[in-house]
């Protein structure tokens, strides 16, 4: 079923309101997630686990789905999300922390999903650059502020309130929800996952990649910073990276009317940049000083990420389901080769180091696959 396109106005205020207060409930509640679990006796391999739990679980659901409810869906990972964060407001165990490793794996599953579904079906020609800019500045925008708001209240309240405070800000993209078209989708996912096996590599190698963003830095730095506060400025810096990023990637486009020059050397620095932080895993300054040129590259070649998706598949349905199938198998991957390299090495460094030498293969694929040709 298409979505109803007679009011594409109307239907981007009322998703956007649901995933901007659903962006700023998550980052708020989940900003110290890692260090409030390190807090509670989990050690850092049991953290990678953790996202192997979750990347694990979205991979299994996506490809065994056929169809869903968008509504139902969206409704589902809220509620799911406001249970998970009232269970943590009152108590911890280590049996829990499996529990919730798999309730945010369906949670995650269920929203972005759904929500994608809809928002990649507004866009056409004319507005496409524009709406894929705001689905990737709501992030840094308010990554700048939350991250460090989180930390001051839990330092000075406690995690309890955190958490609590979290899930009823959850309570308002729940609401909005309700307020999203009942549309089912149905959809072959494995037929969806294997049609363009070029791109299909790629979003592989791309969540391989992902893993450093999403699991090694914010699990590694906790090596250097064990304070509420400071991690939150951290992460608020990061963010702020990431917005001038934003800014850079807004005035090529406009002088150059194409981000396609850039593919290759921006990917070329992703996988320098991620060696060199294996390389400089122990110095704290040299951490924090590269953690923050990735989060600035990384915003920079986020748009082609995506657009490569899209530009291959005519039906966003099959777009969408390939994309979070393999981007979450790659994520899955990443994390094992961080978690095993961690492990039998008791250091960071090759763990970056290795893919970092993968993330090579994506610029390389994309010339040798001819992807863009221009």
């Amino acid at each position: 079923m298409q979505l109803n396109h007679s009011h594409p106005k109307l239907n981007f205020v009322k998703l956007y309101s649901l995933y901007a207060s659903f962006v700023a409930a998550d980052t708020f509640a989940w900003s110290l997630g890692y260090l409030y679990f390190y807090k509670q006796g989990i050690p850092f391999e049991w953290l990678f686990i953790f996202l192997l739990i979750i990347f694990g679980t979205i991979y299994l659901l996506v490809i065994n789905s056929s169809k869903y409810n968008i509504r139902n869906m969206l409704l589902f990972s809220f509620s799911t999300r406001i249970f998970v964060l009232l269970l943590l407001s009152i108590s911890f165990t280590k049996l829990l922390f499996y529990v919730i490793a798999l309730l945010q794996g369906i949670a995650i599953f269920a929203y972005w999903v759904a929500f994608n579904t809809m928002y990649f079906r507004i866009p056409n020609n004319k507005n496409r650059a524009f709406l894929t800019a705001v689905y990737f500045l709501i992030f840094p925008f308010l990554g700048l502020i939350l991250p460090t708001f989180a930390g001051s209240i839990a330092e000075r309240y406690g995690y309890s309130l955190l958490f609590l405070t979290g899930a009823i800000v959850m309570l308002i993209p729940l609401i909005l929800s309700f307020y999203i078209p009942s549309i089912e989708i149905k959809f072959d996912a494995h037929s969806a996952a294997v049609r363009h096996k070029k791109v299909k590599t790629l979003l592989i190698l791309q969540g391989i990649y992902e893993s450093v963003p999403l699991g090694a830095i914010p699990v590694f730095i906790l090596l250097f910073i064990k304070s509420e506060l400071n991690l939150g400025l951290f992460l608020s810096y990061l963010s702020l990276a990431a917005i001038i990023g934003s800014l850079i990637i807004a005035k090529l486009s406009d002088k150059y009317h194409s981000r396609k020059i850039f593919i290759y050397p921006l990917t070329i620095l992703l996988a320098i940049l991620t060696i060199l932080l294996g390389l400089n895993s122990d110095n704290i300054y040299m951490f924090i000083l590269l953690s923050g040129i990735l989060s600035t590259i990384g915003v920079l070649v986020a748009p082609f990420f995506i657009t490569i998706i899209f530009d291959s598949y005519k039906n966003i349905t099959e777009a969408v389901i390939a994309r979070e199938a393999m981007l979450s198998l790659g994520r899955f991957i990443g994390v094992l080769i961080i978690l095993v390299s961690f492990s039998l090495l008791r250091t960071s460094s090759y763990a970056f180091i290795a893919i970092g030498l993968i993330t090579l293969l994506y610029p390389y694929l994309v010339w040798k696959h001819k992807i863009y040709k221009k």
